[in-house]
This record gives C-alpha cells, sequence and structure tokens, in this order.
C-alpha cells in the first residue's frame, strides 16, 4: 500500500514514522524537501495532512494530482471538516478525521481522536497501526464532537504544564521537583478517582483543603474559558478556509 504524507512538524513527524514502521512504501514531503512540486505524479493509496488549516485550500488542487476514486484521505488538520475536504479534493468520499496530541510521540501513547467514514478493514487497519496500538484511540460517531473535544484532548497536556510552570514560578522550586509533584498525582491516581486522592492529602481543616476551597472556582472558570476561546479559535479557522486565503505569514511555512 502506497502512503503519502503531506507536513511534518511536532506531531506530524512521529506519526509518519509510525506510518513507515509499518508500511514500508510510504512517502513524506515537507518543504525542506521540495514540496509536492517536486514528487512525481502517481496515485497514492492513503494520503494523510498534516499541515496548517490555513494551506489547505492552497494545497488542495495539487493533492488532486495523486488521487483516485478509492483513493483515502486522512487529515489531522483542525477546524476542516469533511464536507471541505469533499468539496476541494474531487468531491470524494473517502475521508477520516484524527485529531492526535502530541502524546503520539511518546513511549506511552497520546490520545487521538477518529472520526471515520471509511468502513473497510484497510483503513481499520491502517487507525489501528498508526494512531493506535499505544495510544488511545477515541472512536467518534458524530463529526462534531472533534472540534468540542480538541481543547481537551489537543490541548489538555499544554493546561497542566501551564499549572507546572505557574507552580514553579510561584516557589522556589526547581523543574524536577515540579516534575516529581506530576508523577506523585499521576501515580496516586492511576487506581482511584481523582476526588478520592484529593480528599486523601487535603485532611479536613488543613492547608490544602483551605488553598483548593481558595483557587478551584478560578480554576475551573480560567479552564472554561480557555475550552472557549479554544472553540471560538476553530470556528475563525473555519471562516479562513471557507474565504480561500492564506495568510501571508502562514504560507511561508507551507508544509512545514
Amino acid at each position: 500500500m502506497k502512503v503519502l504524507q503531506i507536513g511534518g512538524g511536532n506531531i506530524g513527524l512521529p506519526i509518519y514514522n509510525n506510518t513507515k514502521n509499518h508500511y514500508k512504501n510510504a512517502t513524506l514531503i515537507t518543504k525542506s524537501n521540495g514540496g509536492l512540486e517536486g514528487l512525481k505524479k502517481q496515485i497514492f493509496d492513503i494520503i494523510v495532512l498534516a499541515i496548517k488549516p490555513q494551506q489547505f485550500a492552497e494545497l488542495a488542487p495539487q493533492i488532486n494530482n495523486f488521487t483516485d476514486g478509492n483513493t483515502i484521505i486522512v487529515s489531522i488538520m483542525a477546524a476542516v471538516e469533511i464536507k471541505t475536504l469533499a468539496k476541494h479534493i474531487a468531491n470524494r468520499q473517502n475521508f477520516v478525521r484524527i485529531m492526535p496530541n502530541l502524546g503520539v510521540k511518546l513511549a506511552s501513547g497520546g490520545v487521538n481522536l477518529v472520526y471515520n467514514c471509511v468502513k473497510n478493514t484497510k483503513m481499520d487497519a491502517f487507525i489501528e497501526n498508526v494512531f493506535g496500538g499505544k495510544n488511545i484511540v477515541l472512536n467518534l460517531s458524530d463529526e462534531k464532537q472533534i472540534d468540542e473535544l480538541t481543547p481537551i484532548t489537543g490541548c489538555g497536556i499544554a493546561y497542566f504544564l501551564l499549572l507546572a510552570k505557574i507552580m514553579q514560578n510561584k516557589s522556589s522550586l526547581g523543574k524536577n521537583i515540579i516534575r516529581s509533584l506530576i508523577n506523585n498525582a499521576f501515580e496516586l491516581s492511576q487506581n482511584n478517582e481523582f476526588n478520592e486522592v484529593i480528599a486523601q492529602i487535603a485532611s479536613k481543616s488543613g492547608v490544602t483543603e483551605a488553598a483548593i476551597k481558595a483557587m478551584q472556582s478560578d480554576i475551573a472558570n480560567g479552564l472554561q474559558q480557555g475550552i472557549n476561546a479554544g472553540l471560538k479559535k476553530i470556528e475563525d479557522l473555519r471562516e479562513v478556509i471557507s474565504s480561500g486565503v492564506c495568510h501571508p505569514d502562514e504560507s511561508q511555512d507551507l508544509i512545514k
């Protein structure tokens, strides 16, 4: 099976490496190796789009040169709906949307949201080989769920690290100490509910209980504001994509 991946980057490269491990006839196209212009015209069984959403409309006419009626398009772009993919890529219906997170580059794996419109053994095997295995795969029945969950699964790692950074800045503790606290939280909650562990630490009338009561509403409100901002960004990206405009400051990094 011939697989083409367009775009690398922090998430794209681990995905391509996974693809290469399972499919020897895999090709990665990036700006640094000449882009699609330097690729000989041929038909691929699967094309993975690991580019910025704002770049899709500009690249779509070139992508059409490497597809036929059986080509499956796998998009890991945020905000680009399947109806938009179908509009620009020869109105085909063989589309899969996947929203991974940076955990895909770890030995422990990441979280991948999957909305699969292609129900066949070839695609099921590809998803399992490239995005499954060590990773958690959430198969969604409604495409809207990808956008609704992206501010949590796609961005959530950064939220935890932001809290860790704030804790470090508010104390004289080094990064390794903060990391140790993160590991403690992970290990203690592996076999227990989060609330159970919090209750174990926050003894009644103690320091932890007082601190949590003071910060809980602010953290909850801040998280909700962040999720809302993420959802708004997805809507903004959709408008940019529908306009077909690729911003100058983004086009220079085309298929990085």
